[in-house]
């Protein structure tokens, strides 16, 4: 097993203003914020670091909901587990 190192962290490997906020274990996705926007960004399955894409958040073309980062996880989070339920 190698050696950690500072280029491991998240503030090497991530654009700047973005911090991995979350992690969904039945996915295998993680969840990055973008401080400067409090847009929601997510990874492709299995990887920790990598491509990300937008999920929510403002944009030009997108409406805003209103709703804060921690609405909007909550939400997430209770979608995600009434669906695996109904499964």
């Amino acid at each position: 097993m190698g050696r950690w190192t500072q280029y491991d962290t998240d503030e090497y490997r991530l654009p700047p203003n973005f911090q991995r906020i979350a992690y969904d274990a039945d996915e295998g996705v993680y969840t990055y914020r973008d401080t400067s926007d409090n847009s929601l960004w997510k990874g492709a399955p299995g990887n920790e670091f990598g491509e990300l894409v937008r999920v929510s958040g403002p944009s030009s073309s997108a409406p805003t909901t209103g709703l804060d980062v921690e609405e909007v996880i909550s939400y997430h989070c209770l979608l995600t587990t009434l669906v695996h339920k109904i499964l």
